[in-house]
């Protein structure tokens, strides 16, 4: 009778588990600059879409861009829709795009944060091939520059030089 049980209760969560797909990626520490690939394959439909989590975090200021791609044939039985990407920090979403094949993020300061991937795989068995559906991708970090003390200075000196140059020319005509 426990063995009965235990099966049901297998089936059950294996029915109910398959019915949302989602996957989770650490990436870990990156370094800036750097690129990360994003990829998933799905052997089967989702019911109510998926959402892939890409976990990472940083030390220093950067921006990102990047882009993923349906790498599923046409005709295929299996079919991936991307429907959005969406850029989480530890609480709240920060940003997100509704084109997931190109997407930027700025004004990323140290901390930690979430690609989120959102879309959903269908099933039409009409079409002839029944391969996989799958996504790649790119997330890309950029150092954003700083100016070096050095050039603020030599900005500053050029400023100062052309504003008494100017005065110069005032005077001069006057």
């Amino acid at each position: 009778m426990n063995s009965l049980k235990s099966l049901a209760c297998a089936l059950i969560a294996t029915v109910c588990g398959s019915a949302a797909q989602a996957a989770y990626f650490d990436l870990g520490p990156v370094s800036v600059p750097s690129s990360h690939t994003l990829t998933n394959v799905f052997v089967s439909p989702t019911t109510r879409g998926f959402e892939d989590r890409y976990a990472f975090s940083i030390t220093e200021s950067t921006y990102s861009w990047g882009g993923v791609f349906d790498l599923t044939p046409d005709e295929n039985k299996l079919y991936l829709s991307l429907t959005q990407i969406a850029l989480w920090d530890e609480e709240k979403v920060l940003a997100s795009t509704l084109s997931p094949s190109s997407f930027s993020f700025s004004g990323l300061v140290a901390g930690t944060y979430t690609l989120r991937i959102f879309g959903d795989v269908s099933y039409d068995s009409v079409q002839p091939y029944d391969l996989p559906a799958s996504y790649s991708g790119v997330l890309n970090l950029g150092a954003t520059s700083v100016p070096e003390p050095e050039v603020l200075a030599l900005l500053g000196l050029g400023l100062v030089a052309t504003g008494l140059a100017r005065r110069r020319r005032v005077l001069a005509q006057r």
